[in-house]
This record gives C-alpha cells, sequence and structure tokens, in this order.
C-alpha cells in the first residue's frame, strides 16, 4: 500500500486489474483527500470523534449531529443500512418523551 520515503509516507497503490473511469475517478478523489493529511513516523495513530467536547464518539453526539444536518428521513435509512452492511450498529431514534 505504501512506505515511507526519505522524509514521508509515499502511496504505492497496486491493483489487480485496471481502473475502470469511476474508480479512477474514485481513486484520484481519495488520493486527493489523503494529501491533506500528514502521516508522521514512530507516532500512533490517534481517533477524535469531532462532534463531541471530549473527542470521544458516542450514539447520542453522531445521533444529534444527524439531527442538526437536518437529514431526510430516507437519507438516514440509507445511511443506517449501509452502517449495518459494513457491520456496524444501527442508530435508532429514542420515541420515548
Amino acid at each position: 500500500m505504501g512506505s515511507w520515503g526519505e522524509s514521508r509516507w509515499e502511496w504505492n497503490w497496486m491493483w489487480r486489474r485496471g481502473l475502470r473511469s469511476s474508480e479512477q475517478v474514485l481513486l484520484n478523489e481519495l488520493v486527493l483527500y489523503l494529501s491533506r493529511v500528514t502521516l508522521r513516523r514512530g507516532e500512533g495513530d490517534v481517533w477524535h470523534w469531532r462532534h463531541s467536547r471530549n473527542g470521544l464518539f458516542s450514539t447520542v453526539t453522531a445521533y444529534q449531529n444527524l439531527r442538526q444536518q437536518n437529514v431526510a428521513k430516507s437519507d438516514e435509512q440509507k445511511l443506517y443500512q449501509r452502517s449495518i452492511s459494513c457491520g456496524r450498529v444501527m442508530l435508532q431514534e429514542d420515541t420515548k418523551p
């Protein structure tokens, strides 16, 4: 997938087959996104949930973020279905007052 060069990480993408044009577009978007990330040799990965003050993920902050974005119900259902297919926990609205 990649290796350390002189002073930075260098991606080395290898595919079993040639990419379709739609896949190449997605790869270009990924490369652009990753170009904004700075990797540092010898430092561990850290996860930070930007939707909470303490940086820790919770279903409450995830749900609040979805509600703040005014996501349409159908879009929320698509998000939940996608989360399930990726093996994540489905969020459910609490109907209690």
